[in-house]
C-alpha cells in the first residue's frame, strides 16, 4: 500500500475543518441570551417624549441607563434586551419643588431622585416590529410586580409577557 504525503495532508485538513465546524456550531446557543454586535437594533431611537440609545454595550434613556447588554431574540424582528442598571430614577418619590441637586431628574414639572437600591440590578426592554428605521419598545412594567432582578437568570424568567410585563409599546424611529 502506497502512502502519499498529499493524501495525509488532505485527510488532516478535512479533519481539522470538520472539527472546527463542530466546535463553533456547538458553542452557539440560539435560544438563550446572546450579546449581538451587528444588528439593526443598535442606534438612537426617538419617540414623542424622548429617545433610547441602544449600543452593543448598553442602553441610555432619559429615565435610566444600563450596561452588560444581553439580547434574547425571539425572531429577526423581536426580542428582549436585558441591561444591568447603572443609573435609574425613583418614580415613586417625585417632588414638585426643585431640590437644586444634580442627582434629580426634572420630568414634566416634577423632580425625581436617583434610586440607588436598583443600581446593579437587571432590567428588561421588549421590542418588536424591528425594521431599519422603526421599532416598538416596551420597558418591563407591572403595577404590582418587580421592576428589577438580582441576576440575569432571574430577569429572563421574570420579565415576560406571560408574567404581565410589556403591556404597552411605544413606537420609535431612527
Amino acid at each position: 500500500m502506497k502512502h502519499n504525503i498529499f493524501s495525509k495532508v488532505k485527510l488532516f485538513s478535512a479533519m481539522a475543518l470538520v472539527t472546527s465546524v463542530l466546535f463553533f456550531a456547538g458553542c452557539q446557543n440560539p435560544t438563550g441570551p446572546q450579546t449581538v454586535y451587528n444588528d439593526p437594533l443598535f442606534g438612537t431611537w426617538t419617540e414623542e417624549y424622548g429617545s433610547y440609545e441602544i449600543t452593543w454595550t448598553g442602553v441610555v434613556n432619559e429615565a435610566y441607563e444600563g450596561n452588560s447588554l444581553v439580547v434574547l431574540k425571539t425572531s429577526d424582528t423581536a426580542g428582549t434586551i436585558f441591561i444591568k442598571y447603572t443609573k435609574v430614577y425613583d418614580w415613586n418619590n417625585g417632588v414638585t419643588e426643585d431640590p437644586h441637586d444634580d442627582t434629580y431628574l426634572n420630568y414634566w414639572g416634577k423632580w425625581y431622585p436617583l434610586n440607588e437600591e436598583l443600581i446593579g440590578k437587571w432590567y428588561a426592554i421588549s421590542y418588536k416590529n424591528l425594521t431599519s428605521s422603526s421599532i416598538s419598545i416596551s420597558g418591563a412594567y407591572k403595577a404590582d410586580g418587580i421592576k428589577a432582578a438580582d441576576t440575569l437568570d432571574e430577569a429572563v424568567r421574570e420579565f415576560t409577557i406571560a408574567n404581565g410585563y410589556f403591556g404597552s409599546y411605544t413606537e420609535c424611529t431612527k
